[in-house]
């Protein structure tokens, strides 16, 4: 997910060194705008909090219909990216 939207961003020539710059630019540059529906940049944040607290802190295994829901939301959260990557630049 982090690489689609890095290079959703990218399609607009902007770039972030981090992890949280992506997910602002994100929202400054596409949700904000109606471009991307909040429901797919709330999955992408969700998915980066999941997996900070596995990098970081998860003490128990994660749960398997937790990591399925995750999955189908990353599935959507690309497809999504790709179809905006395949529009036309705006004029």
């Amino acid at each position: 997910m982090l690489h689609a939207a890095e290079a959703l961003l990218l399609s607009r020539g902007l770039t972030y060194s981090k992890h949280s710059g992506v997910i602002a630019g994100l929202h400054e540059h596409f949700v904000r705008t109606g471009e991307l529906p909040r429901e797919h940049f709330d999955a992408f944040r969700k998915a980066f909090e999941v997996r900070s607290t596995a990098d970081y802190g998860y003490l128990e295994p994660f749960p398997v219909g937790s990591a399925r829901g995750l999955i189908g939301r990353a599935e959507a959260f690309v497809s999504e990216v790709e179809a905006l990557l395949r529009r036309p630049a705006a004029s």
